[in-house]
């Protein structure tokens, strides 16, 4: 359902995007559910998918970074590709370190925005994608969860994330 209404939202004249994902062997996944079915759809309409990630991809459009947070890398990659959108779709939801939530979640944003922002390339939208936890803990009578509901996270998880879309 998701994906149909993106269909919809898709411009036309955007030729390539950047679909960003946090992977490395340290967590195991590479891409993420969402970013997989994501890249899959978007290629399926002609569209020139390129990624970024610290592990080496067999995608030729796949830009391998040493370090997820370093401006001067992003910025290389941007200005190269001048992307026609960005889906932010990095995170980890699980680690037993709680400085690597704001490290990948947290960090990783402010230096892609820094990044974009660096490049003169400000005309692409950015989509930072967020989750559940960034509502905490909410009661069936709460529910639907909408825009005006207030954020309390109770979690790293949910802090890190929240804190990027701020």
């Amino acid at each position: 359902m998701i994906i149909r209404k993106l269909s919809t939202f898709l411009n036309p004249t955007w030729t390539n995007l950047f679909l960003l994902y946090h992977e490395s062997s340290h967590y195991g996944w590479g891409g993420g559910f969402c970013g997989r079915h994501l890249s899959d759809f978007l290629i399926g309409q002609d569209v020139e998918v390129h990624t970024i990630g610290t592990r080496k991809r067999e995608n030729p459009n796949h830009h391998r970074i040493s370090d997820i947070t370093s401006i001067g890398e992003l910025s290389e990659i941007v200005r190269k590709v001048k992307p026609g959108y960005i889906f932010h779709l990095a995170g980890i939801s699980q680690t037993t370190d709680p400085i690597e939530y704001y490290h990948v979640n947290t960090q990783y944003a402010v230096a892609l925005l820094s990044a974009i922002e660096s490049t003169g390339i400000t005309d692409s939208p950015v989509l930072l994608a967020g989750t559940s936890a960034e509502y905490g803990k909410v009661t069936s009578g709460q529910l639907p969860i909408k825009e005006e509901t207030v954020p309390k996270p109770y979690s790293h998880y949910g802090i890190s994330k929240l804190s990027q879309t701020l």
